[in-house]
């Protein structure tokens, strides 16, 4: 959520994969995602991705406007 909130601060327009990417790199969450199977990566991002789109729009629709 932070990583969303912050992008969403920094930008005010949603760059999904933009956002996805920084959370590969930096949420330890996801540090054994590459060891996964590419049909299971594939899977988890459409997912990741959904998931980035539903927190940007409760961002947007709970006031936190963008700077």
């Amino acid at each position: 959520m932070a990583t969303i909130e912050r992008h969403f601060r920094d930008r005010g327009e949603i760059d999904e994969e933009k956002i996805y990417e920084d959370l590969l790199k930096n949420d330890r969450g996801l540090s054994l995602y590459h060891t996964l199977p590419v049909d299971v990566q594939s899977r988890e991002k459409i997912f990741s991705l959904n998931s980035i789109r539903g927190i940007w729009s409760y961002l947007k629709e709970k006031g936190s406007s963008p700077s």
